[in-house]
């Protein structure tokens, strides 16, 4: 039997890093699905979402002692299930990150498309975190520069330059290989003119750039 209603606003806390480390969009908040699933499932009973996405609501039924069925028509949803899951080897998963993140700060096409120069140190390592896009054009780039300048481990933007916007023009004669959804948005109020002015259409393959 349901406790009393949740007729009141709940705060979000802070994610853990397990969830804070899971990159994926409408991320919930970890407290306020469980404070709800404690609230409105019966105790050793089962939960269910049948739009699970990051499956964090599903994360958090099992921890309350629940059991959960989740599903997505996204494949990335079972992929998240099955991998935080598992059991991992903390050592071979750090060894195969820092052969990964090595492999790819040498790479000829990273260093160009990903790193600039720090306006504050004047550092050439500095990362290209995003270009925000209107209307096919970069009008704001959001740079971080680990090193001791002031802005160690922080983000700032700036205008790009003239070198970034070329680079950023030149990203439409990019080849893309992996599989890509070309469908057409459906007929919903959720996708606004000027949000579909801004990704450049209002097909699914226009909510990511070819840089991501």
């Amino acid at each position: 039997m349901k406790k009393n209603d949740i007729n009141y606003a709940l705060v979000e806390e802070t994610r853990p890093e397990v969830y804070a480390a899971m990159k994926y969009w409408g991320k919930k908040p970890h407290n306020i699905w469980r404070t709800y699933i404690e609230n409105y499932t019966p105790e050793n009973g089962v939960f269910l979402d049948p739009f699970a996405g990051s499956a964090i609501s599903a994360f958090e039924a099992v921890k309350t002692g629940r059991k959960a069925i989740a599903f997505d028509l996204n494949p990335m949803t079972a992929f998240f299930i099955e991998v935080f899951s598992s059991k991992y080897n903390p050592e071979s998963f750090k060894k195969e990150s820092d052969s990964i993140i090595d492999s790819i700060s040498k790479d000829s096409e990273y260093l160009r498309e990903y790193t600039t120069t720090c306006e504050e140190c004047g550092d050439d390592r500095a990362r290209i975190v995003a270009y925000k896009w209107d209307s096919g054009s970069i009008y704001e780039v959001a740079i971080q520069c680990n090193n001791h300048c002031g802005r160690n481990g922080h983000r700032y933007t700036r205008k790009p330059t003239s070198y970034e916007i070329e680079l950023a023009k030149n990203l439409s004669d990019v080849n893309i290989t992996k599989w890509i959804p070309d469908d057409d948005f459906r007929d919903t109020n959720s996708f606004s003119a000027s949000f579909i002015r801004q990704i450049g259409g209002r097909k699914f393959i226009n909510l990511w750039t070819k840089r991501n």
